[in-house]
């Protein structure tokens, strides 16, 4: 898996708003904040087949509250992958 990592520059700490993200199927990213300390799993059924995981889409579906799921708990390799990954930002 690829994982997307960046920072929107949103003012939620000293380090902004770091983002790690990964899409796990085709309508569905893992999304890990580690400044809010929240993750979610997102719905995004507009992608095309083998379209890159892309910030803006991340953030258009976290935005507009497109959650499937309010938190990977379930999923503790993911959720510690994302974190690993927004914690280097």
């Amino acid at each position: 898996m690829k994982v997307l990592k960046f920072n929107t520059g949103r003012l939620y700490t000293e380090k902004g708003q770091r983002i790690a993200a990964v899409r796990l199927d085709a309508e569905t990213v893992a999304m890990y904040d580690i400044d809010r300390g929240i993750d979610f799993l997102l719905s995004i059924p507009e992608w095309s087949e083998g379209e890159p995981l892309r910030s803006e889409d991340v953030m258009r579906a976290y935005d507009y509250g497109h959650i499937k799921k309010h938190t990977l708990c379930l999923m503790p390799d993911v959720q510690s992958m994302l974190f690993d990954a927004a914690n280097t930002l």
